[in-house]
């Protein structure tokens, strides 16, 4: 009998040493990342409609300047492709004649739709 309990003996450790050598060559369990939903630190809710920030308006002329136009000066409306410089040379005037009769800061910047005054009247596009 002990010759049966021997071959007994190896087939349990043959056994035994499969089930390990198996469990050794399985890859370890992979963890799938789940997402996490981020939860806002702040969650205060504005009540109300939003509130609008009005922007700045741009003056043509120094706030604490009085302008007064020229007597006699008729407004013209400034055209498309219009420079002071353009302008002055058409009635025969100088460009700082017309920015400081216009109280202009900058002769470099006016604008399609502007109305400045002339000494004379210029008909637009001409």
């Amino acid at each position: 009998m002990p010759a049966m309990k021997r071959i007994f003996l190896r087939l349990v450790l043959c056994l035994l040493a499969g089930a390990l050598a198996a469990a050794c060559t399985l890859a370890p369990a992979t963890r799938v990342p789940t997402q996490t939903p981020l939860i806002p630190t702040n969650t205060s809710i504005p009540l109300g409609p939003p509130s609008v920030t009005p922007l700045p308006i741009v003056q043509t002329q120094d706030a604490g300047a009085s302008c007064t136009i020229p007597p006699g000066w008729s407004p013209y409306v400034i055209q498309v492709g219009d420079s002071l410089t353009t302008i002055a040379a058409q009635i025969g005037s100088t460009v700082d004649a017309l920015r400081d009769g216009n109280c202009l800061p900058n002769a470099d910047q006016i604008f399609v739709g502007q109305t400045i005054y002339l000494p004379v009247v210029l008909n637009p596009g001409g």
